[in-house]
């Protein structure tokens, strides 16, 4: 297993495992692939990032990820706090 940060080939299989959360979750209303993947870039590749992201890859397989909000740029009322999640 290892965790490293988030990098710009990873847009696509993060998208995926975020989709594969909310399904988990309940949601049923499935948001367009491109449109996940460009919410993802941008919070993660802005300039200051909006959140910082550690994925864990198991081989070629992500097998999970935590990230974080950065404080500085989510205003007070919509930070979360650490989310952590894996595939089971």
């Amino acid at each position: 297993m290892a965790v490293v940060p988030a990098g710009p080939g990873d847009v696509a299989a993060l998208a995926e495992l975020l989709a594969e959360m909310d399904r988990f979750y309940g949601a049923d209303d499935a948001e367009p692939v491109a449109d996940r993947v460009r919410q993802i870039s941008d919070a993660i590749f802005a300039v200051p990032p909006a959140a910082h992201v550690l994925l864990a890859w198991d081989g070629t397989d992500l097998a999970g990820l935590a990230a974080r909000r950065d404080p500085q740029v989510i205003p007070l009322h919509q930070r979360g706090e650490r989310r952590i999640h894996r595939r089971r």
